[in-house]
């Protein structure tokens, strides 16, 4: 006895669509400097630990450029557990964290109001700073952040 196939469900074909690109004009408020060519990439070195290679702007209008090299500066990076009005406040939470790292108050002027930051540091990198903001969150300081100074 032969089998009769069996109704399966119906699958429609998937839609064809095409893309199609053109080049549109630029806005007229803006000016749009050729690039030549594309020459091949030049070969790349890493500069040194001690310096950084940044792009200066020649001064013309051209997509030109001059790389130079300059010194890294030297920065510290610190946790900032809180900013407050009142010193005596800044003062309960250095005391506080001071187990977790060295605790610091600064002075700063915001809108010509006086705030005593809360900053624990400076750590050695940013691996360390990741690892001290978490132990200054797990404290109960959810607004705690890193700052480079």
């Amino acid at each position: 006895e032969a089998q009769q196939p069996q109704p399966g469900p119906s699958v429609a074909a998937s839609p064809v669509a095409s893309v199609r690109a053109e080049a549109l004009p630029p806005p007229s408020s803006t000016q749009v400097a050729r690039a030549p060519n594309p020459a091949p990439p030049p070969a790349v070195s890493r500069p040194p630990a001690s310096a950084v290679a940044i792009l200066a702007n020649s001064g013309t209008q051209s997509n030109t450029g001059q790389l130079e090299t300059v010194p890294v500066e030297q920065t510290r990076i610190y946790i900032q557990a809180g900013a407050f009005s009142d010193q005596n406040n800044a003062m309960r939470l250095s005391n506080t964290l001071r187990r977790l790292a060295p605790s610091q108050i600064s002075e700063t002027r915001v809108d010509g109001q006086t705030f005593y930051r809360v900053r624990l540091g400076p750590v050695a990198s940013v691996t360390d700073a990741d690892a001290l903001l978490e132990q200054v969150i797990g404290s109960g300081y959810p607004g705690a952040r890193v700052v480079v100074d």
